[in-house]
């Protein structure tokens, strides 16, 4: 490594200072000591290079739990957002990289118990709306209306097609059966 040229107006660092972080060294040991140096050099740098390393290992690593690459990327954003925004990388002491996996790991379990608990909610609302429904008085009076109606039209009929449409409404007879109880013929109808 050489040692920078000092150059009048441009602050120069120590070669001792300077940190060589390898994004393609995943998780040894000097891929964490340099993570750290980094941070306590300039902690904005330090989150742009894990960001820039780990994003998509931890992507996939969510969408094995949740199924969904939007879902994961949201959640992996979440984690990376408050780890940056709550200075997390100043109270991690062991590596990084695993309170990341951990932290995704976690919130994708979460996503998932979010999930599950929503469905049962949407289920059991939906069971109770069906059991526990009362009509409003609205729709009393519409129901009595069309009852009305539909008697009106039944007492219109002549006496036959009466008897034949009671049996297969309200007794919940077969049709065939009570045409041929009172001897009638099914025939098509040609309606011009």
């Amino acid at each position: 490594m050489s040692l920078p040229v000092s150059t009048p107006g441009i602050r120069t660092i120590p070669a001792a200072r300077l940190v060589d972080f390898n994004p393609r060294n995943q998780m040894g040991k000097d891929t964490e000591e340099s993570l750290q140096l980094l941070f306590k050099e300039n902690p904005k740098k330090g989150c742009e290079a894990l960001f820039k390393q780990y994003y998509a290992a931890l992507c996939s690593h969510s969408v094995r739990l949740v199924y969904s690459k939007e879902v994961a990327e949201d959640i992996v954003s979440e984690v990376f957002c408050k780890f940056w925004s709550d200075r997390v990388y100043e109270t991690v002491t062991t590596s990084c990289v695993a309170y990341l996996y951990q932290a995704v790991r976690n919130r994708s379990y979460n996503y998932l118990r979010w999930e599950l608990q929503k469905a049962r909610q949407s289920t059991d609302s939906h069971e109770l709306a069906v059991v526990a429904y009362e009509p409003s008085p609205a729709e009393m009076v519409q129901f009595d209306e069309l009852q009305r109606k539909v008697e009106q039209t039944i007492e219109q009929l002549p006496s036959q097609c009466k008897r034949v449409f009671l049996l297969s409404r309200f007794e919940i007879a077969n049709i065939r059966k009570s045409l041929k109880s009172f001897r009638l013929a099914l025939k098509p109808s040609n309606r011009t």
